[in-house]
């Protein structure tokens, strides 16, 4: 089963008071079989993929993702592998 994540669901969201993304709970996509948890901020035509370190997750992103919006970007922050709530890995390796 293929997951895709297309431009118009994320504008679905959009709070346009703020001319943010309403992101409450994180977007569910599928890649390789494993299921990432993304948060997803703005509707702008630029894109900015935002990726945490140990110890961190997705939400400690929120701040610069704010101003990236601001900025007019798209912003994306996964949950990478083994941070919940992104699916652990069939095998168990992360």
């Amino acid at each position: 089963m293929k997951t895709s994540l297309t431009l118009s669901a994320v504008t679905s969201l959009e709070n346009t008071e703020t001319n943010q993304v309403a992101n409450e709970a994180p977007v569910k996509l599928r890649v390789n079989g494993l299921g990432y948890a993304v948060r997803i901020w703005g509707s702008g035509k630029r894109h900015a993929l935002l990726l945490h370190g140990f110890p961190d997750n997705a939400n400690s992103m929120e701040l610069l993702a704010h101003e990236l919006v601001r900025e007019g970007f798209t912003v994306a922050a996964p949950f990478l592998r083994g941070y919940h709530p992104t699916d652990l890995a069939p095998d168990g390796r992360y």
